[in-house]
């Protein structure tokens, strides 16, 4: 933005204008929206001074609605169809493309005249104006829909609050929120201003009939009028806590370019994690972090007569263990398998934890130094762990030394193989499914597989693509001492799981009355590639049959300790 376009727009940030009144800022977007309304929307330099053309503003509308819809069907994330609310609607550019959508349809705004102008422009929906710092005349549960996308980011973190809070207070068990707001300012370098420029302000706001009588006597410096527009950013942590304190689980969170002045209803979705890095190595000071989320409300249980909350503990953090053999720790086929894992678009937090062997148990060979994984994914994103080689086993025998430096919020052990390419929303179906079984269990006690098969009446699991087990899982195996000499005949190659470590698993879910149930995971769909070799050289005509049928056996008739 160049200095002289600037002059006419007002920015302030986060520590600024923290104690102005809600009153003060309608005041503020009703001069604003007199001036020029579709600009102050759509702040593109390119139309400022009236030069927004109405059907190419109303366009970008029905562009933005129709990649927020496809990118909601692409994760899997059901829409309720019946009243949705447009908060922040301005003169109704998205309302015109959500009222084909829903049966019934709101739009509010601070602004008097976004009001007037969004009745004109958009017939058929219910547009209102509101002027308070909450949604009071709403009753409880009433909207089935709420949208709000570059709006919360206009006003201090006390009003947003408020309002994210009345959204999920509004909002009818099964219903979907969808909030925009920025959630970080990177690089913050907050300007201080002149003394003239304080003192000019504070003459402003203490005499504002001068300003008016200058108006009226002096020709105005620049032709056009000086909006206010403020950005503010709300921390990720205050709306997770705020969507616990309501009940509501975030089904998805995704970084958006919607700070950006240009993006004109294009709306583009990224990794948080991952677009976060890339503004922060961009250098460039003051750049906004925006944040859309996916907001659900539970539906009621059928058993009882109030909202079921999912649980305190329904922003679930995972642990992906796995491990390797020497020769695909060096091969470029694992750089595919981690790249996978990470790029998983899912809600939940997540971290892969590398088990390598000091010695193969296998040649007797080290097994290679494996930091050169630190140069490519860092240590934020993959912890390696040194331990003893158990066979396939090590994947969960790993973690038994390594359970002291598990974080405290760790709710979750994903296990997975070192030979799978997962599609990117196999950890987002697995969390819904979690999510979900919790309305009538306890997840502490849920084990979900991708097959789950009954055999002599015990739940047995494969894990092509992972098992998703409880954390309290594995503190449960580590305080029976009885269990050490199935350690001790693993590392012998005695055990009969060194083959099939899921039946081992199995036996141990039963023995400590884990529910275990199947996620539905299809190799073919869910599952991209699979390392070929010489022993598989096709996984997929692999999975037909049922391989290893006496390791089945004999480590289904073992007996534990």
């Amino acid at each position: 933005m160049n200095e002289a376009f600037s002059d006419q727009v007002r920015r302030t940030s986060n520590d600024q204008n923290m104690n102005k009144s809600i009153q003060k800022y309608a005041r503020e977007w009703e001069e604003n929206a007199e001036a020029d309304a579709l600009w102050i929307i759509l702040t593109d330099e390119r139309y400022y001074g009236n030069k927004w053309d109405k059907e190419e503003f109303f366009a970008t509308g029905e562009e933005e609605i129709s990649r927020v819809f496809n990118f909601v069907e692409e994760h899997q994330i059901e829409v309720p169809k019946g009243l949705f609310v447009d908060f922040g609607c301005g003169v109704g550019r998205v309302s015109r493309a959500l009222r084909t959508r829903f049966s019934a349809s709101m739009g509010i705004d601070i602004s008097e005249k976004m009001v007037e102008l969004a009745r004109m422009y958009v017939p058929g929906v219910d547009f209102c104006v509101n002027q308070q710092s909450n949604l009071s005349w709403l009753r409880n549960e009433s909207v089935d829909f709420f949208y709000s996308h570059i709006v919360l980011q206009h006003i201090p973190n006390d009003f947003q609050r408020s309002y994210i809070d009345e959204f999920l207070r509004i909002l009818r068990p099964g219903g979907l929120a969808v909030i925009q707001i920025p959630i970080e300012i990177i690089h913050q370098v907050i300007p201080k201003q002149s003394l003239t420029i304080r003192f000019k302000h504070s003459i402003k706001e203490a005499f504002p009939y001068l300003v008016n009588i200058k108006r009226r006597l002096l020709p105005p410096v620049h032709p056009f009028h000086q909006f206010h527009l403020e950005m503010h950013a709300l921390p990720h942590d205050e709306i997770v806590t705020i969507c616990r304190n309501r009940g509501c689980i975030i089904e998805l969170a995704s970084a958006t370019n919607s700070c950006n002045a240009d993006n004109n209803g294009k709306v583009e979705f990224y990794d948080l994690e991952g677009h976060k890095r890339k503004l922060e190595q961009s250098g460039k000071l003051n750049q906004y972090l925006s944040g859309m989320y996916f907001i659900r409300k539970p539906e009621r249980s059928a058993k009882k007569n109030h909202a079921v909350i999912y649980s305190q503990h329904s922003n679930f953090k995972w642990l992906v263990c796995m491990t390797t053999i020497p020769e695909r720790l060096t091969s470029p086929f694992l750089y595919r398998v981690l790249d996978s894992l990470l790029s998983q678009k899912t809600s939940c937090d997540f971290k892969i934890v590398f088990f390598i062997p000091h010695r193969s148990l296998r040649t007797g060979l080290p097994y290679p130094d494996p930091s050169f994984l630190y140069d490519r994914y860092g240590k934020e994103q993959i912890i390696i762990h040194r331990c003893d080689d158990m066979g396939p086993a090590t994947k969960f025998t790993g973690l038994l030394t390594y359970l002291p430096s598990v974080d405290a919020d760790v709710t979750h052990i994903y296990i997975t193989d070192d030979d799978i390419i997962l599609r990117d929303h196999v950890f987002q179906r697995i969390l819904k499914m979690l999510q979900a079984r919790d309305i009538l269990q306890n997840y502490r006690r849920l084990v979900l597989a991708n097959d789950v098969d009954l055999q002599n009446k015990m739940a047995t699991v494969s894990g092509y693509a992972g098992i998703l087990i409880p954390l309290d899982f594995f503190r449960d195996i580590t305080a029976d001492a009885r269990l050490a000499t199935v350690w001790e005949s693993l590392a012998k190659k005695q055990h009969p799981c060194f083959s099939v470590d899921d039946m081992l698993l199995s036996k141990l879910f039963q023995r400590f009355k884990y529910n275990v149930e199947a996620t539905g995971l299809n190799p073919f769909t869910d599952v991209m590639d699979r390392a070929l070799t010489d022993e598989h050289p096709d996984w997929f005509e692999l999975c037909k049959h049922t391989p290893r049928n006496r390791d089945n056996m004999r480590c289904l008739n073992e007996i534990l300790p």
